[in-house]
């Protein structure tokens, strides 16, 4: 929480909105929209696993919660979904099937969005400040906003610097992919050794 609040607020950040993609309990999102003071109605959940989501909805149905998976195109995909009762970090579940230790799921067919048209769907122009922790597919989640994310002030992302997923994106994919588009680190901290939590700036804004 560090990144999305100490750090962004000693540079004058005035976000009006936001949006947490995979977020497993909500309490992130409520954090933020705490201390940032923002109007709940601004503040955006994407959480494809179903019992996540109903959580969420139960405990905080203030915010604006979506039941689909954040992806690089619209459609029916396949989801990972860590099974409750069973399998003891349920917060790891993902599009990607994991490959670095035993995870308990079982596969739920859900609705994949690209962000761009969930963005025109609820008809807002732009997320001032983001966080995505998405467990290996964060590159296609940032492709999925297309031209829309130049909108974007801010990125936070969990990103991995080895395998944890089949077929994920890493580290330097994401990096290179928001370069591209007018980002920089801003802050990077390690999460062990093999993810690391890194904070983009938009160079343009």
């Amino acid at each position: 929480m560090h990144q999305l609040t100490t750090v962004l607020k000693q540079l004058n950040f005035k976000p009006v909105n936001f949006i947490e993609i995979g977020s497993r309990d909500g309490h992130d999102t409520d954090y933020i929209g705490r201390y940032w003071g923002l109007d709940p109605s601004k503040c955006y959940i994407i959480e494809a696993h179903p019992d996540c989501y109903a959580f969420i909805k139960q405990q905080y149905p203030q915010y604006n919660a979506l039941n689909i998976a954040a992806s690089n195109k619209t459609g029916p995909i396949t989801f990972n979904a860590g099974v409750v009762g069973k399998e003891s970090n349920i917060g790891v579940s993902s599009i990607l099937t994991r490959t670095r230790d035993e995870f308990i799921s079982e596969p739920v067919e859900i609705d994949a969005w690209k962000l761009y048209d969930v963005m025109e769907h609820l008809k807002i122009n732009k997320f001032d400040f983001m966080k995505v922790d998405v467990e290996g597919f964060g590159l296609e989640v940032l492709q999925g906003f297309v031209d829309k994310i130049k909108g974007t002030s801010y990125i936070q992302i969990e990103l991995e610097v080895e395998q944890v997923w089949k077929d994920q994106s890493y580290y330097k994919d994401v990096v290179e992919y928001l370069d591209s588009h007018g980002f920089a680190i801003l802050d990077d901290v390690d999460l062990g050794g093999v993810q690391r939590d890194v904070l983009f700036k938009n160079k343009n804004i």
